[in-house]
């Protein structure tokens, strides 16, 4: 709930700035469907990061050279090949975001 929250919360400070005639026309466009979509990429990706580091918690003593290896191959998730791509949490989780990397 913390991290839907907090994307919410950064949705806003994004839109908060513009004029009210630009803000209630993007509301009329789906803006509303882009904060919930936002929101639960969020909470999907603790539940999704959190079930890969529990279980990683219950096979190894240390899970820090398990984080740090995760945290590399989320970092050049990008630039891996489909296939690899398709091993991420990361992957699933930008296919939910409204403008996710593809544009």
């Amino acid at each position: 709930m913390i991290f839907g929250g907090g994307a919410l919360l950064t949705f806003a400070g994004m839109i908060w700035p513009h004029d009210a005639v630009e803000i209630q026309a993007y509301w009329s466009a789906g803006g509303m469907g882009h904060a919930f979509w936002y929101a639960a990429a969020a909470v999907l990706g603790c539940v999704g990061y959190g079930s890969v580091f529990l279980a990683l918690g219950l096979y190894v003593r240390n899970p820090i050279v398990p984080a740090a290896i995760l945290l590399a191959w989320e970092g050049v998730n990008g630039i891996l090949p489909h296939v690899l791509q398709k091993m991420s949490v990361l992957y699933y989780l930008q296919s939910l975001c409204p403008s996710g990397a593809d544009g």
